[in-house]
């Protein structure tokens, strides 16, 4: 396909870090800097400029688009294409990994800040080798065990996570 150009001429800056496709089958890229949006439907790309490294994309609702980078967590309105950086409740900028969990609550994976999640209510739990049995403050990846239970890729383990336990298995050799 050829697609029309309808922003900036670099298509997700020089290099593409993820690829994710919304619930509407648009197309999202993330880079170096730049967001790109490839609808194939009409052949279009456009490109929106964050101004980090982009390191996962998810989408949150019908609307909304969650944007992960190396310095923090961004909200795209999908209809207006207003970009506003996300407040969070930890330090680290660094963001490696989203999920969301089918009860609503946003599984955020972090680099040196642990496992950070946003309940629907709006209260939050951080997890970090401090306070729970982790063995790593940097998760790298987080995916579904079954419709309550997810695994959690550190630097060190893989781990599961009981979510109405809210409590950690590390998993070993003998499991």
């Amino acid at each position: 396909h050829s697609y029309k150009q309808n922003s900036n001429p670099n298509f997700a800056n020089n290099y593409i870090r993820v690829i994710y496709q919304d619930s509407e089958g648009l197309t999202w890229t993330g880079g170096n800097y730049y967001l790109g949006c490839v609808d194939a439907k009409n052949q279009t790309f456009k490109n929106y400029f964050i101004g980090s490294v982009i390191t996962c994309l998810l989408e949150k609702d019908s609307t909304t688009l969650l944007i992960g980078t190396g310095d923090g967590m961004y909200s795209m309105n999908k209809k207006t294409k207003e970009i506003n950086k996300m407040r969070m409740p930890f330090a680290s900028g660094h963001i490696n990994t989203m999920y969301m969990h089918p009860n609503g609550d946003l599984y955020i994976g972090t680099t040196n800040s642990g496992l950070v999640i946003l309940h629907q209510n709006g209260e939050h739990h951080i997890y970090r080798m401090q306070n729970s049995a982790l063995l790593s403050n940097t998760i790298n990846d987080i995916i579904p065990k079954n419709e309550n239970d997810i695994v959690i890729v550190t630097e060190q383990n893989l781990a599961m996570f009981y979510v109405k336990q809210q409590k950690f298995l590390n998993w070993t050799e003998d499991m």
